[in-house]
């Protein structure tokens, strides 16, 4: 039986795009230490749906197509790249603030 494994990858997605935004959203705040602290909360969970969804795409690879497993690919290192990104600003601001 073959699920729609990309699909459930992107309905993932959904939900790290939408910690990214609460991530701008937070960064937005004016006061600096409620601002460093939801910040730092949201990328533990950007970076938690990442690894999970990480080790989802390892487990079922062997039963994804080459065309799903180059986007999910894709999408991985595209989630990857933003989490690093998310991670040093978040840094960077703790350090000054």
């Amino acid at each position: 039986m073959q699920g729609a494994y990309l699909t459930i990858s992107i309905g993932i997605q959904f939900f790290i795009l939408v910690g990214y935004l609460f991530y701008f959203l937070f960064r937005s705040y004016q006061t600096g230490e409620d601002r460093i602290a939801l910040m730092k909360w949201t990328s533990i969970l950007i970076g938690f749906l990442t690894f999970w969804l990480l080790v989802s795409i390892l487990l079922v690879m062997s039963a994804m197509s080459q065309a799903d497993i180059v986007m999910t690919g894709g999408l991985l290192i595209a989630d990857l790249i933003g989490l690093y990104l998310l991670l040093d600003d978040t840094r960077r601001l703790a350090r000054q603030g």
